[in-house]
């Protein structure tokens, strides 16, 4: 069985390759290309920016008659814009000019205007924060690094010459106290990943203030939504990661001095001469996306991640499913209505919804790991259709069963674990297996609380390559083949005790 279920999974993932890449070698975009601002601002035409940010604003401000969106992160930006969905996409220009310097981005250009006015990038700074005068140590923190020269020698290295060699800075040797810092990890050079190592521009400023403040630091990655949500919850003191001083975020957080300044770009498509073969680009992505710095190891990381909280929130889920399942069982209405209660409002309550209540709202001062809260939250989702699942296969068992074992002689607890789950467990498998797959495809989402799971990872390995292909295919496969696991383990579990599937033969007869 084993070895036809490799094959069954060798086979897919072949066709899904060929299918794929046929698919990429075959496209062809016939996106117009623009010359100005005024010729993307027109009916029919899409802009859009990253949500938050001042390049967004500006954006609404500038672009009239075009439609403006929000994307959540700028990489997703310029790949709608290589592929025509979006028409342009205003970013940062610090931004910008280092991931077409350093990665060499086709299909798109950049106009020459500015979209807006220069904006101030700085440091976020929690309103809540048990730091003592966090914004003044970091004021005079980022006015000595522009005194002595520090501060225009990183903005050289980092942005200017794209050199991504951190310098050894000296950790506190007995630091005082501890500063939760938060960052984003997909903003190249600012706050990226080198392989599985977080560096950059922003990692540098960070290990600077640790030196300066005499403090420890302990570091957190979001993506662009999740930054202002976990300053407001406290769940951080401050944030490094090329941030835009905007008024929505100024009610969320207070602002340091600014850091430097930066103006707004718009991105439009343009075609690229593409030189060598097909073959020759897609043996580059492949090169990018797994073999260079080593990022197989990234995904093999988001693996273990992603089982590691589907089998535990399972377990955790089918336990309490069964005990609330054996709760509704009782004959108190009180009970009855708590239940009913819990499961409606479970059932009725988006997954990425409860993700981010359990994370922002209900451990946001207990210091608990996105790991585990991930765990919790998709424990008590599972609990609530597992403890459905549950009764109605228990319900589907007559009561005529419990009656003749109690007939027998069997206590009622034997009775309800000897004769009506085994039959049960019959009737609610196959839904329970649908069900458990669901878990597993739905924990793609914890990536908006700082868990690094495999498509958490995917979007990390994007945010360096500027591709979208092999992270993307390569993820869907992967979860394919997970699904397709644990789904053969529990259809063997299910033929194992469905009695009418079982070859059985009668001790003494012989059968010809």
């Amino acid at each position: 069985m084993i070895a036809s279920t490799k094959k069954r999974i060798a086979v897919v993932s072949v066709i899904v390759c060929i299918v794929c890449l046929f698919a990429a070698c075959s496209s062809q975009n016939s996106a117009k290309e623009f010359a100005s601002l005024a010729d993307v601002d027109q009916q029919g035409n899409t802009v859009a920016a990253c949500i938050g940010t001042s390049a967004m604003k500006e954006a609404e401000e500038t672009f009239q008659s075009a439609k403006v969106m929000e994307y959540n992160s700028y990489i997703d930006g310029i790949m709608a814009v290589q592929k025509g969905v979006l028409q342009g996409f205003a970013i940062d220009q610090t931004a910008l000019s280092y991931a077409m310097a350093t990665e060499g981005i086709k299909n798109i250009k950049i106009i020459d205007e500015d979209v807006g006015e220069p904006n101030s990038i700085v440091a976020g700074i929690s309103k809540n924060t048990t730091y003592p005068n966090l914004k003044g140590e970091i004021n005079a923190f980022l006015a000595q690094m522009k005194s002595d020269g520090t501060l225009d020698d990183m903005y050289q290295r980092w942005v200017v010459e794209a050199r991504d060699e951190m310098p050894k800075i000296p950790k506190p040797e007995k630091p005082q106290g501890k500063l939760i810092v938060a960052t984003t990890g997909l903003t190249p050079p600012f706050s990226y990943y080198k392989g599985d190592t977080l560096t950059g521009m922003d990692l540098e400023l960070i290990y600077r203030l640790a030196d300066y403040l005499n403090t420890e630091i302990e570091i957190k990655t979001y993506d662009f939504m999740g930054i202002t949500s976990a300053v407001e919850a406290n769940l951080c003191d401050c944030v490094f990661s090329n941030l835009n001083a905007t008024d929505e975020r100024r009610e969320a957080m207070d602002f340091s001095d600014p850091v430097y300044t930066s103006n707004t770009k718009l991105i439009v498509y343009s075609k690229s001469r593409i030189d060598g073969s097909v073959f020759d680009s897609i043996s580059s992505s492949f090169e990018k996306t797994f073999i260079r710095e080593n990022r197989w190891k990234m995904i093999v990381r988001g693996i273990q991640t992603t089982i590691i909280i589907s089998l535990a929130s399972a377990v955790l889920g089918t336990l309490l499913g069964f005990a609330v399942c054996m709760l509704n069982r009782t004959k108190s209405r009180a009970v009855h209505g708590f239940i009913r209660c819990f499961v409606r409002l479970l059932q009725g309550t988006p997954i990425a919804v409860l993700l981010m209540i359990m994370y922002y709202i209900v451990f946001s001062g207990s210091g608990a790991s996105g790991l585990f809260v991930s765990i919790i939250a998709f424990s008590l989702n599972f609990a609530a259709y597992s403890s459905e699942i549950f009764r109605s296969g228990i319900d589907a068992v007559g009561e005529g069963q419990t009656e003749a074992a109690l007939a027998l002689g069997y206590t009622k607890t034997k009775a309800f674990f000897k004769i009506v789950m085994p039959q049960a467990a019959c009737k609610f498998l196959p839904v329970y297996k649908g069900e458990f797959i669901s878990l597993v495809k739905m924990t793609s989402i914890v990536g908006y609380i700082s868990v690094q799971d495999l498509t958490r990872m995917s979007d990390i390995i994007r945010s360096r390559t500027y591709e979208a292909f092999f992270p993307l295919i390569s993820t869907a496969i992967i979860y394919f083949i997970i699904s397709y696991i644990l789904t053969a383990i529990l259809k063997a579990v299910e033929i194992r005790i469905e009695p009418d599937r079982k070859s059985r033969t009668i001790k003494g007869v012989e059968v010809k």
